[in-house]
């Protein structure tokens, strides 16, 4: 329902800061202009409607400073008159919810669930209910009102006979059946057939044990004969002289229907994983025998692949250094053709062995002092004329990775920078380091013959160069390695060049792998 009135004043009588701030906002969502009023204990509160006895509401936490609970909520009703009471608490205690309400509080709401649009409606339901008031006496006009507007079912029953006595608008709407209807009917009759005889365990056990109060789910029909789900929570009353049952009937059927579904998901997902693990092993298991037999093709490239290849080499050598004076000068170059074709075929197959092993080796990461690792590097390099090599080395991180795969990049790169930048008079040749957002960056920097950014696709493609091999010997596999390391720690690698002007490659890896 909307209230039609755009002011409502309200009392506000809570001690914690913070509750009230929330309750103040959750009254300044729903209504247009609230006039609020704040009471932070008992005595505040009596002073308060002795002084200005026009509240719209007024809101009540259960515990405050100076009283709680039981005396705390008739006091404020003493005092309240005709002003609707709204009970907010963080207590869970429902029987003292359903007691209170039989006090005459227009409503018993938990703070945990409270919403803007719950409150509203209960403070809307509870001004209307001060038309009631004026009526009747301020006994029957607390339960008959309290009764009829709450937004849950509920309704009275005689214990003796089980049969209907009074129910709530919201009993009406929810199971379907008219005010008559009902008062035709005992509780068995809202039951299933085949549930009466637990209704009639529930009733003898409650009876044994004297209880007053009583709570559990139960399977209740519609007049449709749709079977729900029902958590009923009820309490021994006195109605019109006869001892009867308030019962308050919350609908579960789809809170219960959504666990059920989430149940059955956490199932499907516990499946779903066990799947998963089932497939990795078996993924590992294929992985670990696709690597035993690259392995054994490794060896077999390695020693019956070379063997005849070594052979070939050796006799051509044999015939030029032996033979090559008995030979025309067209024999002595085919004799040429065959030694630099067979270490040309060499080379590839050791690469490619390289790039095998590279690929099948997992990342030992351990602190590498990169500074010295390239100074060793660079030292082992094999240089035509060092002399006219300028080598700048600036400020370089402490990283943490492979230290053996690290070394082979900075191998390769290097080897790649004094080999293209060979023909230019005075070589210069510069390792560094930048820091951009969450990597670090090391790059080697040459002034050689650099390439055509035309092709820079297959820059690092296996056995693919962008220089022919009368212009730089090569096999076209160090960048592929360089690549596959780098990949290997996270990282990535990539390279800009103008022909003529030299290249610059440079690696990035995660900050996490620094020290």
């Amino acid at each position: 329902m909307t209230y039609s009135r755009e002011f409502i004043k309200v009392l506000v009588v809570e001690d914690n800061e913070g509750d009230f701030i929330i309750i103040e906002e959750l009254l300044v969502e729903e209504i247009k202009q609230p006039e609020i009023v704040r009471a932070e204990s008992l005595f505040q509160t009596i002073q308060t409607l002795q002084k200005d006895p026009v509240f719209d509401v007024i809101l009540l936490d259960l515990s405050l400073p100076d009283e709680r609970g039981e005396k705390l909520v008739k006091k404020v009703l003493e005092f309240a008159g005709q002003i609707p009471v709204i009970v907010l608490t963080g207590y869970t205690d429902k029987g003292f919810g359903i007691t209170a309400l039989g006090w005459g509080v227009s409503d018993y709401l938990m703070k945990d669930d409270l919403q803007s649009l719950q409150l509203y409606k209960s403070i809307s339901y509870g001004i209307e209910r001060k038309k009631i008031y004026n009526e009747l006496s301020q006994s029957e006009q607390n339960y008959r009102s309290l009764f009829r507007l709450s937004p849950i079912p509920m309704w009275v029953y005689d214990v003796a006979t089980l049969k209907f006595l009074n129910v709530n608008e919201a009993a009406i709407k929810h199971y379907g059946y008219t005010r008559e209807e009902f008062l035709s009917m005992t509780i068995r009759e809202i039951r299933p057939v085949e549930d009466i005889p637990l209704l009639e365990k529930a009733i003898e056990t409650s009876k044994l044990n004297k209880q007053s109060y009583y709570n559990d789910i139960f399977r209740h029909k519609k007049k449709n004969n749709d079977i729900i789900q029902v958590e009923i929570e009820s309490n021994t009353i006195e109605f019109n002289d006869v001892k009867a049952a308030l019962v308050l009937a919350n609908d579960i059927t789809e809170k219960l229907a959504a666990e059920q579904n989430l149940r059955k998901s956490e199932e499907e997902l516990r499946k779903l994983n066990a799947e998963l693990e089932t497939r990795v092993i078996e993924r590992t298991r294929d992985l670990s025998e696709a690597n035993r037999y690259l392995e054994a093709f490794s060896y077999s490239v390695s020693h019956d692949l070379k063997a005849p290849l070594r052979a070939i080499m050796s006799f051509a050598q044999i015939l030029k250094d032996e033979a090559s004076d008995q030979l025309s000068d067209e024999c002595n170059t085919y004799t040429d053709h065959i030694i630099n074709s067979s270490k040309r075929m060499s080379n590839l197959i050791t690469s490619l062995l390289n790039f095998s092993r590279i690929s099948r080796k997992s990342v030992r990461k351990n602190k590498i002092n990169t500074s010295d690792l390239v100074d060793i590097v660079w030292q082992n390099l094999s240089k035509e004329h060092p002399e006219k090599i300028d080598f700048v080395v600036n400020d370089l991180p402490e990283i943490e990775g492979d230290s053996a795969m690290i070394e082979q990049v900075f191998v390769n790169l290097l080897s790649n920078a004094v080999k293209y930048s060979a023909k230019k008079d005075k070589q210069i040749v510069e390792v560094g380091s930048t820091v951009d957002n969450d990597e670090i960056i090391l790059y080697v920097k040459d002034n050689g013959a650099g390439f055509d950014m035309a092709y820079y696709d297959q820059l690092f493609e296996i056995f693919k160069r962008l220089h022919t091999a009368s212009d730089f010997e090569g096999t076209g596999v160090g960048l592929s390695i360089v690549k596959l390391i780098i990949e290997k720690h996270d990282g990535r690698i990539w390279a800009e060049s103008t022909p003529g002007q030299g290249a610059i490659f440079s690696f990035a890896l995660p900050v996490r792998n620094f020290s």
